[in-house]
């Protein structure tokens, strides 16, 4: 077995989305701000007030745990039984409100109606089609309360994007180092679907774990995703915004937005 400088080198081919408590580490700096710009829409956007929180695609909790322990009852949707897992655990030991129910983004049923569903970092974009895009708005149409919020982030394809594009992050979990690889490794425009690999490696004092997976991710325009809103009635757009989550700047739906972050509020007509 090959060696590493911190000790025994482990390949593992698996999701990184069963091991929360690594990749969270990536956006623990940003979890305040968000909380902070979720608590913002809740006071100045949604019409009705916020007992009830969702999180579509909500992993091992990084968002819903810190709302938990602000007094909100929270639910949380996934598809992926480690991540769940974890965050059940978790929100047991801090005896926090969250409940969290395995289902498919497309496919879900909450106990009760919400006031606020949030969706950030792309995982929007793991409904592959346009059916499962429409079925998910209507869905979350019907669990989410007229005067409610619906906070949806995810990349928009540039015009001027490059195929084979490369992201990395670091960070630190005790004396665990981590790093990250993402990488483009091709896309289908007229499919709209890019194919993403991603490495995560954490090292430690006595092992190096190599986690390796391969995912792919549907594509929105700016005006792909505004025709995919307005072809599903029950929301509207409240406030468009992006990743640095400053509710003081707010954003156009032009070319030049690529992060994100839709506010959408629930309308009180009819939806699809």
């Amino acid at each position: 077995m090959p060696r590493s400088v911190s000790g025994t080198l482990e390949n593992i081919f698996e999701d990184w989305y069963s091991y929360p408590q690594y990749y969270e580490c990536f956006f623990r700096e940003e979890t305040p701000r968000e909380v902070r710009f979720i608590e913002w829409a809740v006071r100045h956007l949604a019409t009705i007030s916020v007992r009830r929180i969702v999180e579509l695609g909500c992993g091992g909790g990084r968002l819903l745990l810190p709302l938990a322990r602000k007094g909100y009852r929270c639910y949380g949707i996934d598809n992926n039984p480690q991540a769940l897992h974890w965050l059940r655990k978790r929100a047991r030991k801090a005896r926090l409100p969250v409940q969290a129910i395995e289902a498919d983004l497309a496919d879900f049923t909450l106990p009760t109606q919400v006031e606020l569903a949030l969706c950030t970092f792309n995982t929007f974009r793991h409904l592959l089609t346009e059916q499962a895009a429409r079925q998910h708005l209507a869905r979350l149409a019907a669990a989410v309360r007229p005067g409610g919020l619906y906070i949806l982030g995810l990349h928009l394809l540039p015009l001027d994007i490059v195929e084979e594009a490369e992201e990395r992050w670091s960070a630190r979990w005790g004396r665990l180092k981590l790093h990250a690889r993402l990488r483009c490794e091709g896309m289908n425009r007229r499919k709209r679907i890019e194919w993403l690999q991603l490495v995560m490696t954490v090292r430690g004092p006595q092992r190096t774990k190599c986690f390796r997976s391969r995912f792919p991710l549907r594509l929105y325009t700016a005006r792909q995703f505004l025709n995919l809103i307005y072809h599903v009635s029950g929301w509207q757009i409240s406030g468009i915004y992006d990743f640095r989550y400053d509710w003081r700047s707010p954003r156009k739906l032009d070319d030049d937005l690529i992060d994100a972050l839709f506010v959408l509020r629930r309308e009180e007509r009819q939806f699809s």
